[in-house]
């Protein structure tokens, strides 16, 4: 079977989810270092999710780092559903905070 780029329990499936979770530690490191933060509510739901996107690529990569050590790749269906769906309740969040983004109560039309 061939190995694809950042296939779980690969080496460039464990840079890249060590790449993930060091982005998203800086997101939150430079969203919590403002004055503001607390009173804006975006930035504390901000840094819940990528607390939780930091928190996922950890857990991840340390599936990726035993994969490596006992040279073994995890391709069962099992492994394979968890990490889609955790994958893609990911992307999921990130695609619901752009909507909420997006909408604004000052876009409503009130006459």
């Amino acid at each position: 079977m061939v190995d694809l780029l950042g296939a779980p329990g690969t080496r460039w499936g464990l840079g890249t989810r060590l790449a993930q979770a060091v982005f998203a530690a800086a997101a939150v490191a430079s969203m919590a270092s403002t004055d503001d933060f607390r009173v804006v509510t975006a930035f504390s739901l901000l840094i819940a999710a990528a607390s939780l996107q930091c928190l996922w690529s950890l857990a991840l990569g340390a599936v990726d780092i035993y994969a490596l050590l006992v040279k073994r790749a995890f391709r069962s269906p099992r492994a394979t559903t968890m990490y889609s769906i955790g994958d893609w309740v990911q992307v999921r969040r990130r695609s619901l905070q752009q909507v909420d983004r997006q909408a604004s109560p000052f876009s409503s039309t009130t006459t």
